[in-house]
């Protein structure tokens, strides 16, 4: 018998409300469809994330439509929203809250809460998508501090990951891994996202970087600075790659230092700068339309660890 089609009741809780049907052109089912919708209508805060964590949108959205569609369920003990973002974990030699969630805050991805109010955030869309790309941006920087290829703009690398492993599980297989070798997916999540691709671009737009990572790993830094008194990322850029406008290039190449706000630098913070000839065509340009996002930020400039603000952006 073939299967029964899906109804718009066939997805999972964490979606979390009735979607008013996109027009489209895909012949989705009405579980689809409802997916669909609430992709569309949380696609400003997705390409917020996008712009945020430099990262691409697609891999944000499939992991919140897999979730949706693929992994149905009425509810869930370790998870409250977007993503099935997990909140506690069943480790047998780590702390019972030692989960992706909170290691991308441990990495000063996202910044740190209390399990209480981490609960209360990822159980928003708004705060779920934020946690998903943090964890994503964490999952990138892992490979590229061990020299491997820029996945942030590679979806099925980025689902593969999220769905299958926490940071530290990451971090622990990719220094094993032999440089050079290329990641490669292979599990439920990262399959749907690559056979859906038309379904996610469709709801949440075109990424601004491309769906495959540039050729060529990123070059070793050439060099070095000290964050001193007055420094802000936008005035590094213009000193040392000739444009304030590249300043992103630096805070996703340092983001584990910097953390996550791009205004607050701490006067002693060592960031590494790599040659401008060793980013893509695909980076240079996504760092351009990135270069407004710094007013979306706290405003905080460089700052002595010991007696606050000293300059501006």
């Amino acid at each position: 018998m073939p299967p029964k089609p899906r109804g718009p009741e066939d997805v999972s809780f964490e979606i979390g409300a009735s979607y008013i049907p996109v027009p489209n052109a895909l012949g989705l089912d009405d579980a689809e469809e409802q997916v669909f919708a609430c992709l569309h209508a949380n696609r400003r805060e997705i390409i917020d994330a996008e712009l945020a964590f430099g990262v691409t949108r697609v891999a944000i959205a499939g992991a919140i439509a897999w979730e949706m569609l693929e992994n149905v369920r009425r509810w869930s003990p370790r998870s409250v929203g977007f993503g099935k973002v997990h909140l506690y974990n069943y480790h047998l030699t780590r702390s019972w809250f030692d989960t992706a969630a909170k290691q991308a805050e441990d990495q000063r991805f996202i910044p740190a809460q209390s399990d209480k109010d981490r609960q209360l955030l990822l159980a928003t869309p708004a705060g779920a998508i934020r946690y998903i790309a943090a964890i994503m941006a964490a999952i990138a920087d892992i490979a590229g501090r061990e020299g491997f290829d820029d996945i942030r703009f590679d979806p099925e690398i980025l689902t593969n990951v999220y769905q299958s492993m926490d940071l530290k599980d990451w971090e622990a297989h990719v220094r094993k891994k032999a440089k050079g070798t290329k990641f490669t997916g292979g599990n439920k999540m990262d399959r749907w996202v690559m056979s859906h691709l038309l379904f996610l671009t469709s709801a949440v737009g075109t990424p601004i970087a491309p769906l495959t990572p540039p050729s060529g790993g990123m070059s070793l830094p050439a060099a070095r600075v000290v964050v001193v008194q007055g420094d802000t990322l936008s005035g590094l850029a213009g000193k040392h790659y000739g444009a304030q406008e590249y300043w992103p290039l630096i805070w996703d190449f340092n983001r584990r230092n910097v953390g996550p706000n791009p205004n607050r630098l701490v006067i002693g913070t060592p960031l590494d700068l790599p040659p401008l000839s060793s980013f893509s065509h695909a980076q240079l340009d996504n760092a351009k339309r990135r270069h407004a996002t710094w007013k979306t930020f706290p405003h905080a400039a460089s700052i002595d660890a010991h007696h606050g603000a000293k300059g501006g952006h």
